[in-house]
């Protein structure tokens, strides 16, 4: 799929493809073009689960940040200033 996606994009376009403008067409002709571990963002008239948005941008914060080399205390710090700096927002519910 990813051969596929390069021949079809230099045989239709005059520029290289960003990385997401490839991976949208490897997706695309895998017909997978939502990813199993990516949910998309509900619909206007869908809820939103607070505690479970809350939940997933820690559970990110949390990977990035140990990639980066950060103890479990900084991450708990830097995660706890970011909870607070957003009142009102998913993060500061």
């Amino acid at each position: 799929a990813s051969k596929q996606a390069a021949l079809e994009w230099v045989n239709s376009m005059d520029r290289f493809p960003t990385i997401a403008e490839l991976n949208r067409t490897i997706r695309r002709i895998k017909g997978t073009d939502v990813p199993d571990n990516v949910r998309q963002l509900p619909r206007g008239d869908e809820p939103v689960d607070v505690e479970v948005a809350a939940r997933a941008f820690a559970r990110g914060y949390r990977q990035s940040r140990v990639r980066a080399g950060d103890t479990e205390e900084q991450i708990e710090a830097k995660l706890s200033v970011y909870l607070r700096k957003f009142p009102g927002s998913v993060l500061g519910t």
